[in-house]
């Protein structure tokens, strides 16, 4: 995790990163890709962690994103949600009602 955070804050440019200690969750996400290049010894990933961390600065860029607005309430995928531990903040701007489920006939 830690070098993909380094990663990161290289493309953002982030001079603060702070990695905090590792808790009691010892689960590692390193991966094994043995089985794709068994499957199809051809390929070649066209995309690394420094990629898409470029990609998504630009995304971030190109729709005028603010570090403020990335982290507030406006950013939470759950705003308005009693269960969201964030819904108690203030925001400078409304989020609006949750949006409505809609159930599907049967």
């Amino acid at each position: 995790m830690r070098e993909l955070a380094e990663v990161v804050a290289q493309v953002f440019e982030v001079s603060d990163l702070t990695i905090g200690e590792r808790g009691g969750d010892n689960r590692s996400y390193r991966v094994s890709f043995d089985k794709i290049q068994e499957v199809l010894p051809e390929f070649e990933p066209q995309w690394d962690v420094r990629a898409g961390a470029t990609e998504m600065r630009n995304v971030f860029k190109a729709a005028d994103l603010t570090r403020e607005a990335f982290e507030g309430l406006s950013s939470c995928a759950c705003a308005g949600s009693k269960s969201c531990s964030r819904a108690g903040r203030s925001t400078s701007r409304s989020t609006g009602p949750p949006p409505r489920r809609v159930r599907k006939r049967r």
